[in-house]
This record gives C-alpha cells, sequence and structure tokens, in this order.
C-alpha cells in the first residue's frame, strides 16, 4: 500500500527547494546531550538510507527554541517515520523551515563517537554544503559531514487520530518479533476485539498478536482495561468471553522488527485507526520532553 498521498499534509511527495541564505550562518542547533538525536538516527538507519532534517523556529526567535524534525517516507512507499526533537538555537534563513539532507549512516557513526554526556552544536554555514557538528564540553570533537546535492522539502506527514491505541512493553513485543521470525513468517497480525455480555468485563478489550509459519503458528493474547491503557496477558477468565472483532490487519514483520531494533526504554505505543488505510503507528519516546520517534506502517496487501 503506498502511504504518499495518504499522508503528506499536500498531498504531494517531496519536492525540489531553493536555499535563499542570509549572512553568517544558515542555523545554529543546540543540545545539551546528542543521546536522543544519536537514538533516533540508529532507528531511522534500520529503514531509511538518508532522511532530510528541518529545523523549525518555535515562538520569537529571541527565545532560542526549534524543533529538529524529520518527515521520511522510505523508497518503498510502504512506512513513514515522523521524528521530533525539541531543543535550542536558531534559523537564519528567509523560509520558516531550514533544511539538510545527509546520509543516516556516517551521521549515526560521528555520533556515536560524542560523549552522551555533553553538549553539542549543529550549523551550516552560509553558501555551504557541509553540515558541522561540535562538541561543547571537555572533549573537544569536530566534525563535518556532506549534504546530499539535491536537498528536499519534507513535508510534514499528518498523523490520523488513533481509534485504539495501547501501552505496550517493548520487551515482549520484540520477544514476540522473534518468534514471529523464527517461524518464517513474513507477517504479523493485529486483532482487537471488545468484550461482550461478560459481567465486569463488558466493553473492555481484548488484544491479539498472532503469525503463521511455515510449520508452526503462534498467538498472544493480552487485555486492556481502556482503549489507552498498558496492555497484561489476558486473565483466566476472559478466554471463553464472547468477543467482537474492532480491528484486524496484518503488517511486515522485517519492518516491524527494523522500527524496534534499537529501541531500549521500556515501552512503545502502538496506535490504529478504523479509516483507511489502517496503518500501525509505533511511537516511541526518546527520553527527554517533547522529543519522540514515530513509523507509520501500511498494512499488507493479500497475495489472494
Amino acid at each position: 500500500m503506498n502511504l504518499s498521498e495518504e499522508f503528506f499534509v499536500d498531498g504531494q511527495p517531496p519536492c525540489k527547494k531553493k536555499k535563499i541564505a542570509s549572512s553568517g550562518k544558515d542555523f545554529v542547533v543546540l543540545m545539551a546531550s546528542s543521546t536522543a538525536l544519536k537514538t533516533a538516527v540508529e532507528i531511522m538507519s534500520h529503514t531509511l538510507i538518508d532522511a532530510t532534517f528541518a529545523i523549525k523556529q518555535i515562538g520569537e526567535k529571541s527565545e532560542g527554541n526549534v524543533d529538529l524534525r524529520v518527515d521520511a517516507m522510505d523508497n518503498s512507499l510502504v512506512c513513514a517515520c515522523k521524528l521530533k526533537i525539541e531543543c535550542s538555537g536558531e534559523v537564519n534563513m528567509t523560509d520558516d523551515d531550514c533544511e539538510f539532507c545527509i546520509k543516516l549512516k556516517p551521521f549515526l557513526e560521528i555520533l556515536r563517537a560524542l560523549p552522551g554526556n555533553e553538549g553539542i552544536r549543529i550549523c551550516r554555514k552560509e553558501a555551504s554544503s557541509q553540515i558541522e557538528i561540535k562538541t561543547l564540553g571537555a572533549e573537544c570533537h569536530y566534525y563535518k559531514i556532506q549534504t546530499l546535492e539535491d536537498t528536499c522539502n519534507s513535508n510534514p506527514l499528518d498523523i490520523c487520530e488513533s481509534t485504539y491505541s495501547v501501552d505496550f512493553d517493548l520487551t515482549k513485543l520484540k520477544a514476540h518479533l522473534r518468534v514471529v521470525t523464527n517461524l518464517k513468517s513474513d507477517a504479523l497480525k493485529f486483532e482487537i476485539f471488545k468484550v461482550e455480555d461478560h459481567g465486569e468485563y463488558s466493553g473492555q478489550l481484548v488484544f491479539k498478536l498472532s503469525c503463521k509459519g511455515q510449520d508452526a503458528s503462534a498467538e498472544w493474547h493480552f487485555f486492556s482495561p481502556t482503549s489507552e491503557s498498558q496492555v497484561s496477558f489476558l486473565p483466566r477468565e476472559l478466554k471463553r468471553a464472547p468477543l467482537k472483532t474492532l480491528y484486524s490487519e496484518e503488517y511486515s514483520t522485517e519492518y516491524l522488527k527494523n522500527f524496534t531494533k534499537s529501541m531500549e526504554r521500556s515501552n512503545v505505543i502502538l496506535s490504529f485507526n478504523d479509516n483507511e488505510p489502517k496503518v500501525i503507528v509505533l511511537e516511541y519516546s526518546l527520553g527527554q520532553e517533547n522529543s519522540s520517534i514515530n513509523f507509520l506502517l501500511a498494512p499488507k496487501i493479500s497475495e489472494s
């Protein structure tokens, strides 16, 4: 399924954008720590080859608040990534947003070399084709990375309002994905049910993961008291309860495994909507305020 026409705000894929700069530096981004950015780039690098980063001034320029953002889609147009990191800095270009496009692997190697407990400065000088990264603490690190020739305008991705959201234990999800992979199943099925006519559990949600491999199958059942609470394994008394199907779609095992490979914090938010296309959204906190990464994945198309 193609996501490009559904989730870019203006319905258009990225287009060419001309740089118009003022004197000095196009932009300066300051971060108290490089950890959140390193985590985000590592997560994205398993799915994307390169990405266009946008620096957006927040509020008045004198306040010195900016967002570092990515709104990108993979080459197959099956998945998309939306990143936001809140930081300090300034934008000195005439456009609302300043952008640069770089390859993720070399950027990740630079970020891995930086001390995580020291601040960093990212900037681009006027008319330069290179991004400069410099540490601000006791250790002296200074790097330059070449931008790609054709910087693209990363139009903001419009994430649909979710119908169902579940707070899922990341360790469990990664363990289930390992089983799915080892069973040689290329898809993981997500189903959501509502408990009907079963006393105090009536109206509550049951969440199911399942897969069918070449020689074996697997399924896991979870219980969620509300549409936004953390799931737990299904109570014994609900195993024979009447259930109404609310949601049922299959998603690529490979994409899901790549999304979660470098996620290390405790939980991930899984969101689903009833509208077409029925994408799954994985939201992962980067461990600092107002900073997170979202992946949108289109369902697998049945071969039958």
